[in-house]
């Protein structure tokens, strides 16, 4: 009996502890760069789809930057930045600077066009 009195009390103890160590690692992985958080990825690429960490931080690199990519991916910036400037409560700072910066130098680009009708 005390044998089996000693096991559930190991079992007990590694249970409290392997719930501890889960407690303690929860705050670091929820501040991943790959986590789901937007306002954690500095990136860019979770919440624009385009990474824009080399893009820098004026208007003159911001410029170079946008005019170095392929169209569909500057129409991705420019169409992600105009949404983030709606609602940018959950933007990551360098998001909403990059956004604040190409919003400025591309607004004579057309709106996004309506999603298209389907019945």
């Amino acid at each position: 009996m005390s044998m089996a009195m000693s096991q559930s009390k190991i079992t007990g103890i590694l249970a409290i502890v392997a719930a501890v160590v889960v407690l303690g690692a929860a705050p670091a992985l929820a501040n991943r760069p790959d986590s789901k958080d937007p306002s954690t990825d500095g990136t860019g690429k979770m919440a624009l789809g385009v990474d824009i960490t080399s893009a820098g931080n004026t208007e003159q690199t911001v410029g170079a930057f946008y005019n170095d990519l392929p169209a569909h991916e500057r129409r991705t910036l420019v169409y992600g930045c105009r949404s983030i400037a709606e609602a940018p409560a959950f933007a990551n700072q360098h998001v909403l600077q990059f956004c604040g910066i190409l919003i400025d130098i591309t607004r004579n680009v057309p709106p996004a066009p309506p999603p298209p009708r389907w019945f």
